[in-house]
């Protein structure tokens, strides 16, 4: 059976007659790492914007936002690192 025969016999049922014979029994945070990852890193990249519009406006002389943006950016290093690692020099 060819690909447009197997088109047209799907359109004319309605539903395709071959099913999936293997499912994914994986947890749903494991079948999605990347983009979990991506998630988690967009909302630290909006808490530091956050930090920084904060920090600008509100409370410029306290001196704890040092310890604050410092954290961020061993975060983001490690990130870059952790990232470059995983996918190796090539």
């Amino acid at each position: 059976m060819g690909i447009l025969e197997t088109v047209l016999t799907v359109a004319k049922n309605g539903k395709a007659t071959r099913q999936a014979t293997k499912l994914d029994t994986r947890p749903w945070w494991a079948r999605n790492k990347e983009a979990c990852w991506e998630w988690f890193m967009s909302a630290v990249i909006l808490l530091n914007t956050v930090s920084l519009g904060v920090s600008a406006d509100w409370y410029a002389n306290w001196t704890g936002w040092i310890i604050v943006d410092s954290g961020f950016a061993a975060f983001f290093l490690l990130a870059m690192l952790a990232k470059m690692w995983s996918w190796g020099l090539k």
